[in-house]
């Protein structure tokens, strides 16, 4: 006798299914081919089961930042928090390459239908407050860089949430260049370019005693 898959597990595989289907079609025809007939048609599912899982285009794109970077990072994950210590600069980095790791491997055809003016997901302090991956990336930058501060590290009249903000924002620019510039720019390079540039005016002098500061190389 067949023993069926748990509710959930099917839940989870059918949406992924869909957004599969959404990338592959941002990927191979653009954005205005993106409608809910042909997500559909793609993912050979009913507009029933669609709704039934997503609200709309807009929250199947919310899970590009939900359970799509949650798996990549499972599937790639590096060990850094555990690893660097009270290191937020190599906390930060490390966590933010592997969010622009999985922006590559999505491909810029997707990456630039998400990263609009319109995406109130892009906000960090609204995405802050709800339980998806990108508030996993904040909060774990975050406490780095508390813990750094607590250990004279970084300084101390910011605070670390507003340092974590800041950090969001470096990356998204660098993400927003990429596109502008259809993926010509070595994404990766010119972040860590960027928020060395950032870092070098929150490290403390315990910082630069403690660890390697090197500049990396301009993209």
């Amino acid at each position: 006798m067949a023993i069926n898959a748990p509710r959930r597990v099917k839940s989870q595989k059918t949406r992924k299914k869909i957004f599969d289907a959404a990338a592959k079609i941002i990927k191979e025809h653009g954005e205005d081919y993106l409608t809910i007939a042909n997500i559909c048609e793609e993912a050979d599912v009913s507009k029933g089961t669609f709704f039934y899982h997503f609200n709309s285009k807009e929250d199947l794109m919310l899970y590009y930042l939900e359970e799509g970077l949650d798996e990549f990072i499972e599937e790639h994950d590096s060990g850094i928090v555990e690893r660097v210590g009270s290191d937020a600069y190599a906390l930060v980095s490390g966590l933010y390459r592997e969010y622009l790791e999985y922006c590559l491997s999505m491909g810029i055809e997707f990456v630039s239908s998400y990263y609009q003016p319109k995406n109130k997901a892009l906000d960090a302090r609204n995405v802050m407050g709800t339980p998806d991956t990108m508030n996993f990336l904040l909060r774990a930058c975050t406490e780095g860089v508390a813990r750094a501060q607590s250990e004279g590290l970084i300084r101390g009249d910011w605070s670390a949430a507003d340092i974590s903000y800041d950090c969001c924002s470096v990356i998204k620019g660098c993400v927003f260049e990429w596109c502008l510039a259809d993926g010509s720019i070595d994404l990766i390079a010119h972040a860590e370019h960027m928020l060395h540039i950032y870092f070098n005016s929150v490290v403390t002098d315990e910082y630069r005693a403690r660890y390697s500061f090197d500049e990396p190389p301009v993209a």
